[in-house]
């Protein structure tokens, strides 16, 4: 969430890993990419994301597989990925298991945003921070690949997503994209959406583990909060929090309980890739849901907790972000 873009070092250790399993010398591979791997000291390292990308690229020129990104995911091993999918595998249902996932996927997806909606179906879609720019492609690969993998196996019965939508072009290997995700892949797409059954959201999770989904989460959020990016989007989001009781809060509101100016908030949201407008809307969105589900206010309480005038604002805000009215959603 830097304005200078980084990624962590584990994705090139995956990429590495992968190359060389399929035969490919790794190391002439970083030469090409013009990337120092003997540099790296942790998997948690940041790198500049225009070195990822041109390692990317690299590893698809010497494999000839431009869906080589969906072959490295078996090669990832990293605690933070570790920890989200053990997450995941403790929550008690698939409910859970995405609040979880939208809480967390940071630690591992630095500029990206994840959200999820329900209507006839869970949509679940990745999109860049800067709605101006896109997430590389090989990002969107990763973060579906292991949602798919990972997430489908969470309940009893395994779950298939219903299709899947990439903004990329159709690869020459197009064929390997629905061989992984067993289901219809779009390619050209307008937004990234992998597309499950709405009915996954209440199945249980066999392996769910109360003390090991606390203790896990206390690890993430240890790790959420070293980032100072993460860490100023925090403070914003407590002020915001605090201030919605009073009504929808004013950048320049905002700035004044964080003891700047309002051009220095607008400076310092910039710098991190963040938008005022939509942590507004997500904090409402993540307190929408805490208050419906484990407060016993009415919907006009809620309502006015959220900082909206009227009741029915609030109904067509938290149905546009769900697909579902706060009533059938709190039932």
């Amino acid at each position: 969430m830097l304005r200078e873009k980084y990624s962590f070092a584990t994705w090139v250790y995956a990429i590495y890993r992968a190359l060389n399993n399929a035969g490919i010398d790794g190391d002439d591979v970083m030469r090409a990419a013009q990337f120092d791997y003997a540099s790296l000291t942790s998997k948690a390292q940041q790198i500049p994301k225009k070195s990822l990308i041109k390692i990317w690229q690299e590893a698809e020129r010497a494999s000839g597989n431009d869906a080589f990104s969906l072959s490295i995911l078996e090669h990832v091993s990293d605690p933070y990925v570790t920890a989200l999918i053990t997450s995941a595998q403790s929550s008690k249902s698939i409910q859970k298991a995405l609040d979880l996932l939208l809480r967390y996927y940071r630690v591992v997806i630095s500029d990206a945003l994840i959200s999820a909606t329900t209507n006839d179906t869970l949509d679940i879609s990745i999109a860049h921070c800067d709605h101006t720019k896109t997430v590389p492609y090989q990002e969107v690969d990763i973060a579906f690949g292991m949602i798919a993998k990972h997430g489908s196996v969470l309940p009893f019965q395994e779950v298939t997503p219903l299709s899947v939508e990439l903004i990329r072009a159709q690869p020459t290997n197009h064929k390997a994209y629905k061989d992984y995700f067993g289901c219809p892949v779009i390619f050209g797409a307008q937004v990234n959406i992998i597309r499950f059954p709405k009915y996954v959201l209440e199945q249980e999770i066999p392996s769910a583990s109360p003390m090991l989904s606390t203790h896990v989460q206390a690890y993430l959020s240890e790790q959420l909060m070293c980032d100072s990016a993460l860490t100023f989007a925090r403070n914003v989001e407590k002020v915001l929090t605090d201030m919605l009781p009073n009504g929808t809060p004013k950048l320049r509101d905002v700035a004044s309980k964080l003891n700047l100016s309002e051009r220095t908030l607008q400076r310092k949201l910039q710098q991190h890739d963040l938008n005022f407008s939509s942590m507004l809307r997500q904090t409402r969105l993540i307190l929408a849901r805490q208050y419906l589900k484990q407060s016993p206010c009415s919907i006009d309480q809620v309502a006015d907790q959220l900082g909206f005038t009227e009741t029915g604002n609030f109904i067509r805000f938290f149905k546009q972000q769900t697909g579902e009215t706060p009533l059938s959603f709190a039932k």
